[in-house]
């Protein structure tokens, strides 16, 4: 669970006093807090955070208009802005153009009206796709696209004098905000080499709320693909079909409705180089009522697991092996599994017993270096 601290500020007439800071997803209730014309509240350095989800309810002032905008401090005089005119007692929910009186749109929002003062408002900012969502009083803008310049590192609610209404006078209230802040992306990723077939990952989760973690993958020479996906609150995964003597790149994001968080840092390992039979072997031994004799000699040092099933059973793969399972993960009889240590180019009988007559076995191997 990732803990998230944000600080806002509530400038009044040029001035910049600290406004509040938010822990977690902790709702904020000032009722004290209510804007006039020019009022900015500001939230500064968005770089981090790739997704912003702000929810907040807006209280108007009977009988004192006000011209409420919702912006980055770089768009306010080069894009339309989604607006909350409270004029005469009516909600106008559109667009606006700093410095113009006139009402525009935004997206879906084209002056549609509502009487009621008490409205809840959210806004969701993907600065990765520079698109904007504004919903007010049940009307949605749907998702707006943001000029290419308009990259700013603060958001910003502004009151505003200069569309031709009203007086400095008080107008509006924000009661509660909710800030949802995106999920982090997961750190400290370690790709860790255990076979010639499998490497282990493990990542730190801090996010909170995400749908899983997607798993990316890579090999010199190419590029990043999705392998799998987990799901949340996962913090290991074990790749285990892969070639032997191979280098492999991971990297890891969380899942989120909005789209990904950024990647975790990338992590690399080398699977190790697949251990070799010598020729001829293994090979099958004394057969007897109920044990066999089986020959092994390897290339190098090595830790030889085996298993021996009916051979009508699925074929366990080498992890499985080495970890004395079936197929199925069902964890072997201590007769039907075992681990051997050979040493380079030598020669090593095993005798394998208890045995069921009549009955045709096929054995597995897999191998680990010592």
């Amino acid at each position: 669970m990732a803990t998230f601290q944000d600080t806002w500020d509530y400038t009044i007439g040029g001035g910049s006093t600290p406004w509040y800071s938010l822990l977690g997803n902790t709702n904020i209730t000032n009722p004290l807090l209510n804007m006039t014309y020019d009022d900015v509240i500001r939230r500064i350095d968005l770089d981090p955070y790739n997704i912003l989800q702000i929810d907040f309810n807006a209280n108007f002032v009977s009988g004192k208009d006000i011209c409420f905008i919702f912006s980055f401090i770089g768009m306010i005089n080069v894009q339309n802005s989604p607006a909350l005119y409270w004029v005469s007692d009516v909600l106008t929910i559109a667009g606006a153009y700093y410095n113009d009186a006139t009402v525009r749109t935004f997206g879906n929002l084209i002056g549609q009206t509502i009487t009621n003062p008490s409205i809840s408002v959210s806004v969701t900012i993907n600065n990765t796709n520079r698109t904007m969502q504004f919903t007010a009083g049940g009307y949605d803008s749907g998702v707006v696209s943001l000029l290419p310049a308009v990259n700013e590192k603060q958001l910003v609610f502004v009151g505003n004098n200069k569309l031709g209404i009203g007086s400095d006078t008080q107008a509006i209230e924000i009661g509660t905000i909710n800030y949802t802040p995106p999920p982090l992306p997961p750190t400290n990723l370690v790709a860790t080499a255990i076979s010639a077939t499998q490497i282990d990952l493990l990542w730190q989760d801090n996010s909170s709320g995400e749908e899983g973690f997607s798993i990316e993958r890579k090999t010199a020479g190419s590029g990043f693909s999705v392998i799998t996906s987990v799901p949340p609150d996962t913090t290991t995964y074990i790749d285990d079909a892969l070639e032997s003597d191979t280098e492999y790149t991971y990297r890891v994001a969380a899942i989120y409705p909005a789209g990904n968080t950024d990647y975790s840092n990338e992590a690399s390992a080398t699977t190790l180089d697949q251990p070799k039979w010598i020729k001829a072997y293994p090979e099958i031994g004394g057969i007897y009522d109920r044990e066999v004799d089986v020959y092994l000699k390897m290339d190098r040092n090595t830790t030889c697991y085996y298993v021996i099933l009916p051979i009508e059973s699925d074929a366990p793969t080498p992890r499985q092996i080495i970890a004395g399972t079936d197929a199925f993960d069902v964890k072997l009889n201590i007769n039907k599994k075992g681990s051997t240590l050979l040493t380079g180019n030598v020669e090593k009988r095993i005798t394998i017993p208890y045995l069921t007559q009549e009955t045709r076995y096929r054995l597995y191997f897999a191998a680990n270096h010592t």
